[in-house]
């Protein structure tokens, strides 16, 4: 858990934030899933700006971090906070889905175009991205990418779209750097 400890007091963590949006090349079926402007939609939004809440005026997130601990924040830790701080949007950045990973899809309900990816050759790129952009493993990476659903468990992206197809709409995970005693 990030923050410190709300029945010791008010405090406020504020987490470094690095957005960068992806553009998702598929040389299997020729597409390519952009949306332009998407770091800056999402650094206005809710996860980053205050706003009113039962528990008070602050970041969506933080929302939840606070009515988790209500007892001591409506009474000890009025002041608790744990914020994201206001992003560094980097520029967009292009993976190629090697052929054999992935492929797209129209979804007819939404009349858009859907990326299936391999979920662990996805996570490998973002890896590498992570290292080859010197992100601080202190900071809070959260890629953007359009409309693109990695699978898990050992799904195939061609199972996809379909009653067998298992994907992540969001996942989180860390990569470590160096050594741990």
């Amino acid at each position: 858990m990030i923050g410190t400890d709300p029945a010791q007091g008010s405090a406020t963590t504020v987490v470094p934030t690095v957005v960068v949006p992806l553009r998702m090349v598929f040389p299997r079926d020729g597409s390519v899933l952009d949306v332009p402007g998407m770091g800056q939609e999402l650094a206005s939004s809710p996860l980053f700006t205050a706003f009113p809440s039962v528990v008070g005026t602050t970041q969506y997130a933080d929302v939840y971090r606070r009515a988790d601990f209500w007892d001591q924040v409506s009474t000890t830790s009025p002041d608790y906070h744990t914020l994201v701080g206001a992003p560094t949007i980097l520029p967009t950045q292009t993976l190629t889905v090697p052929a054999a990973l992935g492929h797209t899809a129209l979804f007819s309900p939404a009349n858009r175009l859907f990326g299936y990816v391999d979920g662990e050759g996805f996570s490998g790129q973002l890896k590498q991205l992570i290292r080859s952009l010197q992100i601080d493993p202190r900071t809070l990476a959260i890629f953007l990418e359009p409309n693109t659903e990695p699978t898990f468990a050992g799904t195939s992206p061609d199972a996809c779209p379909g009653p067998t197809c298992l994907v992540a709409g969001g996942y989180h995970g860390a990569l470590i750097t160096g050594t741990r005693a």
